[in-house]
């Protein structure tokens, strides 16, 4: 079941975005997967099983990084800020599932906010350190 749900998990990262909105960036041997996503469209089983609250006001942040294709564990730094530069707090933490490793934050959104994220990530056992930046405006009426 939880491989299942971890499934659907990565598949709703690759298909919550708008479609225009690049969700893959790729560095060498590594891939990051990222998303960002009102938690409001997540289904009632599925935020229960990885405690997540469903509201209009609440952002889901969801980070897969891959060596080679195969999912790996890696340290994550996040800075995230609304258009006038105030701090939007993001609570990460790991998910495991099998072999499978991603990372869920949340955060507060507003209508029609933008929220920009940089990503600062070290892979396991690597000294390498993969930025990825990127924005959404959530619309959440």
């Amino acid at each position: 079941m939880k491989t299942l749900l971890a499934s659907c998990l990565a598949l709703l990262i690759l298909l919550s975005a708008p479609a225009h909105a690049q969700n893959t960036q790729s560095f060498g041997d590594y891939q990051v997967y990222y998303n960002a996503f009102p938690s409001g469209i997540l289904q009632p089983e599925m935020a229960q099983n990885y405690g997540v609250f469903r509201s209009r006001t609440r952002g889901v942040l969801m980070i897969s990084v891959h060596e080679d294709n195969k999912p790996i564990t890696a340290r994550i730094r996040i800075d995230a800020s609304d258009a006038g530069g105030g701090d939007v707090p993001v609570e990460l933490r790991r998910l495991r599932s099998g072999n499978t490793y991603s990372y869920l934050g949340t955060f507060p959104i507003e209508n029609e906010k933008r929220v920009r994220f940089r990503l600062e990530i070290i892979p396991e056992g690597s000294s390498d350190i993969l930025h990825v930046a990127f924005s959404r405006t959530f619309h959440v009426d």
